[in-house]
């Protein structure tokens, strides 16, 4: 398949840089026969009123943010926008794409719907009984036999494992400590590192697949947190990147289709279907991870908590409150 390390969504829209993530190889340019290549990764904020138009986009309050390579960012013309008060632009799928007129990193590239296209063809039709089987969902949900609460749950028990306490005990010492909290935010790895909780990179537990070597890679992961101003929801539309090492193993839902598509989209509604209304007033802010950098959201500590013990604390903290499809309830009872 084409290797495109740019969302295809975000393809000609405009965003702003808000942070600088590190240096990372450029696995483009490797794919096409570079022994190495070094770039700079910047996590880029996006409205998502200027991606989707005024669809779904809570007054153009929710965002989405991505962590793009240099080669795929070209400096915008201040002086020569023109924007326009309730004007949207066209999504950029609708756009005439003239990238293939560009010369990329020494060589061209065709337009990026046509190498999208060559990428879902080789894909292949889905899997034999996939529809039927998330048909058979659907249906036993509607009917009443069960919960799509009580489904996560039981997704989740299945996949436990010892790394998955790990992400709990994260997020129970930020609770506790204030000092762990500010260095979590600032730089997940040092903090995780330093209490004991594993080396802070997302591949600690499979090191095999993208070992650290001192050149930008071993995988970062960032910590973000859930305020009463901005509710944070992660997700990988490229693939399903995930810090494992932190949360163990993905769920079946993250990975799908469906949920990468609809996250940076409608956000707000797909939290709905997982029984999570956010207000009007708070941002939804969707973070779209890499091979690079992953997230982990820190949820906002539930009342009723207070001089509760770090072991108590990691009990109620879920593996879904972590990726942002669930916020803590107030008052839980004391497991």
């Amino acid at each position: 398949k084409p290797h495109l390390r740019m969302p295809g969504f975000l393809y000609g829209a405009e965003g702003k840089i808000t942070a600088l993530q590190g240096i990372f190889q450029n696995t483009e340019a490797m794919a096409f026969g570079a022994k190495k290549a070094m770039q700079p990764e910047y996590k880029v904020r996006f409205l998502l009123g200027d991606i989707w138009g005024a669809l779904e986009t809570n007054g153009g309050m929710d965002t989405v943010e991505a962590d793009v390579l240099e080669c795929w960012l070209e400096r915008v013309d201040i002086s020569s926008i023109e924007r326009i008060q309730n004007s949207w632009p066209e999504p950029p799928a609708k756009k005439q794409q003239t990238i293939d007129q560009k010369s990329h990193h020494g060589h061209k590239h065709k337009d990026r719907g046509t190498i999208e296209q060559v990428a879902v063809d080789k894909e292949g039709p889905p899997a034999p009984g996939q529809h039927l089987c998330e048909a058979y969902v659907q249906m036993v949900i509607k009917k009443g036999f069960v919960t799509a609460e009580e489904i996560r749950e039981t997704i989740a028990f299945s996949e436990k494992e010892a790394e998955l306490l790990k992400g709990p005990r994260i997020i129970a010492k930020a609770w506790s400590d204030p000092k762990f909290k500010a260095k979590l935010l600032k730089d997940t790895a040092s903090a995780v590192r330093e209490a004991g909780f594993g080396t802070g990179k997302w591949c600690d537990s499979d090191p095999g697949m993208r070992p650290a070597d001192g050149e930008g890679l071993g995988g970062v992961i960032i910590t973000v947190e859930n305020t009463s101003k901005v509710h944070n929801l992660l997700v990988c539309t490229l693939c399903s990147c995930y810090p494992k090492a932190i949360l163990g193993r993905p769920p079946l839902w993250y990975k799908s289709s469906v949920y990468r598509a609809r996250a940076v989209r409608e956000p707000r509604k797909l939290l709905e279907e997982f029984g999570t209304v956010i207000p009007a007033n708070t941002e939804v802010r969707v973070h779209d991870a890499t091979a690079d950098c992953r997230y982990l959201v820190l949820p906002a500590r539930p009342k009723g908590t207070e001089g509760w013990s770090e072991e108590a604390l990691a009990k109620i903290v879920t593996r879904d409150s972590m990726v942002g499809v669930e916020v803590l309830k107030d008052n839980p009872p004391k497991l």
